[in-house]
């Protein structure tokens, strides 16, 4: 399992959010590698068209027998601190 912090940023004129930055809190190192692919989701976030925004959310990834990966973006009330 791997536990991270995510930047969901918008530019102002697009209309959802990209993965702009990814920061690793705790975590198996071998999962890094899959983590490093979040950059790629599209979480299909509707954004703000007028200013740039960015959203920190709190995540965990991790690998089932049954389910395989999962990701879990957790609720902003989660994040305290980005340390």
């Amino acid at each position: 399992m791997l536990s991270f912090l995510s930047c969901l940023a918008s530019d102002g004129k697009s209309k959802t959010f990209k993965v702009e930055d990814v920061q690793f809190t705790k975590g198996s190192d071998k999962m890094k590698f899959q983590g490093k692919q979040l950059k790629n989701v599209d979480f299909n976030v509707p954004a703000p068209s007028d200013f740039p925004t960015c959203l920190v959310r709190r995540g965990i990834l991790g690998y089932y027998e049954y389910t395989r990966c999962s990701l879990v973006l957790l609720e902003t009330v989660w994040v305290g601190s980005v340390n």
